[in-house]
C-alpha cells in the first residue's frame, strides 16, 4: 500500500484513468471516433511505470523517467507533429 502524498497522487492518477476509459466508452456510444486502445495502453502503462519509479525513488529515476518520455513521445508522434505544424502554419 502506497500512503502520503505519493498515495494520495497515485489513487487520483487511477480515477482519472477509470474517468476516462468510462468517458471515452459513453461518448462512442454517442458519437463514433477513431481511438487506438494500442496507443492509449502504451500510454498508461508508461505513466503509471513513471509514477512507480517516482514512489520507489528507483536508481538512476531521471534516466528512466527520460526513457519512458520517450516512449511516449514516439508513440504520440503523429499528433505531436500535426499539432506543432498548426500553431507554426499561425
Amino acid at each position: 500500500l502506497i500512503f502520503g502524498p505519493q498515495g494520495a497522487a497515485f489513487s487520483t492518477m487511477m480515477a482519472y484513468l477509470v474517468c476516462a476509459v468510462v468517458r471515452i466508452v459513453t461518448t462512442q456510444q454517442i458519437a463514433r471516433y477513431g481511438i487506438s486502445w494500442e496507443k492509449f495502453g502504451i500510454n498508461v502503462l508508461a505513466i503509471l511505470v513513471m509514477a512507480v519509479v517516482i514512489i520507489k525513488n528507483v536508481p538512476l529515476m531521471y534516466l528512466w523517467l527520460s526513457l519512458l518520455f520517450a516512449v511516449i513521445a514516439l508513440v504520440n508522434y503523429g499528433p505531436i507533429e500535426a499539432t506543432i505544424k498548426k500553431f507554426i502554419k499561425r
